[in-house]
């Protein structure tokens, strides 16, 4: 599937700041472990305890989304600029929302990742069943494991936008219970198709399937 602009355009920054995306590295995981970490407690203590539970999305899934270049992350550089700010780091028992806060003064406008996210290209194997219809059978680019650091607000509103802005048919999936999720992918046009069972656990496999393609006119 063709983006809607050329690959070098992955570390364009937003429109609405000085955000910018780019595809993470291996030095990236520790950050990234330490985001969905802080994601799985925030959805249990929203009702939504079993989507990612405690050990999903696995180490060994996000290692092979950075090899393959999946993995992309939304990023600035205001870090530590205001007293209270919260860098992620590795979790520890001493620390075991993997954050930190920054004190006063210690702004040094390093780069802050604010949102992870996989942008996996190709048929995704756990949407070819659907009970239900998505809006076609073209080529498409399927987001998975979106987690907010939850440093600014909207984070998911600006993965979206910026995944629409390049690629024209989006698919994605989310728990039953994510209703935070639907709300955003309502939100930014994508409908709601049906629901899929995903084949990589054998329990809570239910998810409600959402697609948005923009065509182009004619």
């Amino acid at each position: 599937m063709q983006s809607k602009s050329s690959a070098s355009s992955e570390a364009g920054v937003s429109s609405a700041s000085a955000r910018e995306f780019r595809k993470a590295v291996k030095a990236d995981l520790p950050a990234i472990l330490a985001i969905y970490a802080r994601a799985r407690k925030l959805m249990a203590a929203n009702g939504n305890p079993t989507q990612w539970g405690s050990t999903f999305p696995r180490e060994s899934v996000v290692r092979d989304d950075i090899k393959h270049g999946r993995t992309m992350l939304m990023v600035d550089h205001l870090g530590g600029t205001d007293s209270g700010s919260r860098r992620p780091r590795v979790s520890s028992p001493a620390n075991p929302d993997g954050y930190r806060t920054v004190p006063a003064g210690e702004g040094d406008g390093s780069e802050r990742i604010l949102a992870v996210f996989a942008l996996c290209p190709g048929k995704d194997p756990t949407y070819a069943t659907i009970d239900g219809a998505w809006l076609d059978d073209d080529e498409y680019v399927t987001l998975h494991r979106v987690a907010s650091a939850g440093l600014v607000r909207g984070a998911a509103h600006a993965v979206f936008g910026w995944v629409m802005s390049r690629y024209s048919n989006v698919r994605v999936d989310t728990h039953p219970n994510n209703k935070a999720m639907q709300h955003v992918l309502k939100s930014n046009g994508f409908t709601r198709c049906g629901t899929i069972q995903l084949i990589d656990r054998p329990t809570d496999t239910l998810r409600i399937a959402f697609q948005r393609h923009d065509r182009k006119a004619a």
